[in-house]
């Protein structure tokens, strides 16, 4: 789709009016930056502006730039060259006004990517525009990152928050490499924050969850007790995503492995348990009928407390679910036994 080619002007100051940016956070430091360079080498680049229906221009793109030149024209009034900003002028509706904002922001900043999803599903809301029409006027050759974003904008909570900061655990170790043990001579973690994701892993983790969130729902339809996995295991793969520094390509195929190993059942050949015939060495609290596998919590060495059979037998009706067993039944004493107090 072709578009008008922008033209270059220089504009003065007192003619542009500053529109509402969906740019949330601008660094104090970085714009003394910008001041020093733009003393110190000129402007490189234009900003972006729309002539409105009052002949004033409306500012699209450029709002530090034009807040450097504002401090410059106040810091030094004897140097004119602050008191006009060279502008490329486009014709841009309304409603694409914040997308196309932080799409020219994308590469620069480390721009959170879920900013830019919202503002694109709200273009794609209100301007009444096609996915081609949306990119073209952002300066997109093709749909597909219009699709993507507009996507990720429905991403669930915990995954957009992410988009702002993530934090992996890892061991804690010495100057030589070698773990850190604390009490009980367990190894020490701490939190490595982790380098902003970028709007294709997060597009990642989206696919990845709502894989394991509809596999969920068929589980807990089977077995009212079953534990949703969908948002822990999310967590393990942006975790290891992060740790190990996967590329995206490495992401979509070590996300599409781990979502078949645990959605896809397991045929008997690949290791699935054939409840008529116990494997070899089971211990002999486990009992095997045709059509029933039992657990006789009598052979346990000691009684467990209450609150441990619950979280065992949580496990354990996962564990029978991933095995083929269509219904579980577990029967949990309401008093503790004697001798286990």
């Amino acid at each position: 789709m072709s578009q008008e080619k922008p033209r270059s002007e220089l504009i003065p100051l007192s003619k542009i009016r500053v529109l509402e940016n969906p740019r949330k956070v601008y660094d104090k430091d970085k714009l003394e930056e910008l001041i020093g360079s733009l003393r110190a080498n000129g402007q490189i680049q234009d900003v972006v502006v729309r002539l409105a229906d009052d002949g004033m221009f409306e500012l699209i793109v450029g709002t530090r730039r034009l807040r450097a030149f504002e401090t410059l024209r106040t810091r030094y009034p004897s140097e004119k060259r602050w008191e006009a900003i060279s502008a490329s002028i486009r014709d841009i509706e309304p409603a694409l006004l914040p997308a196309f904002q932080l799409a020219e922001n994308e590469s620069r900043d480390n721009l959170n990517p879920i900013e830019l999803a919202d503002a694109i599903a709200e273009a794609r809301r209100v301007s009444g525009k096609s996915d081609p029409e949306i990119a073209a006027q952002l300066g997109w050759s093709s749909k597909r990152p219009v699709q993507m974003y507009a996507q990720l904008s429905e991403a669930p909570t915990f995954i957009r928050d992410w988009s702002a900061s993530f934090a992996y655990p890892t061991q804690k170790v010495d100057k030589e490499g070698t773990p850190i043990l604390g009490e009980n001579n367990r190894p020490v973690i701490h939190y490595e924050k982790a380098e902003r994701f970028s709007a294709y892993a997060l597009q990642e983790f989206v696919k990845f969850h709502r894989k394991l969130e509809k596999w969920d729902a068929k589980q807990k339809a089977l077995n009212e007790i079953h534990r949703p996995r969908a948002e822990a295991e999310t967590q393990r793969l942006a975790e290891s995503f992060a740790r190990e520094q996967w590329s995206i390509a490495a992401l979509r195929e070590k996300a599409e492995a781990r979502a078949k190993k645990i959605v896809e059942p397991r045929s008997k050949g690949e290791g699935r348990a054939d409840p008529a015939q116990p494997p070899s060495g089971l211990p002999s609290v486990f009992t095997f009928g045709e059509k029933k596998l039992i657990i006789d919590r009598s052979q346990l060495k000691a009684p467990l407390p209450r609150e441990e059979l619950l979280r065992v037998k949580a496990q354990l009706a996962d564990i029978l679910v991933e095995l083929g067993f269509t219904s579980v039944l577990m029967d949990v004493p309401k008093e503790l036994p004697s001798d286990a107090e």
